[in-house]
């Protein structure tokens, strides 16, 4: 649970956002040490889409993935 304030409301009061759990997982493979050296990686945030909001009235994203290819000189 956190605490913030509500600001749509003057003057604003104060309210407190439910707990939430939220599931990331992240993986990095090294493709090859050798100059460069390179690997892969790939990200998912949100993994169950939950709904939830750090700061009142503003929601965070849904389910994100990223993946890249890294070099390292």
């Amino acid at each position: 649970e956190g605490i913030d304030r509500d600001f749509s409301k003057s003057p604003a009061v104060r309210v407190t956002l439910p707990s939430y759990a939220k599931t990331d997982l992240a993986a990095t493979y090294v493709i090859s040490k050798k100059i460069p050296e390179l690997k892969i990686f790939t990200k998912i945030e949100n993994l169950f889409d939950v709904d939830y909001e750090e700061v009142y009235g503003f929601s965070t994203a849904g389910i994100k993935f990223l993946s890249g290819i890294g070099a390292k000189f």
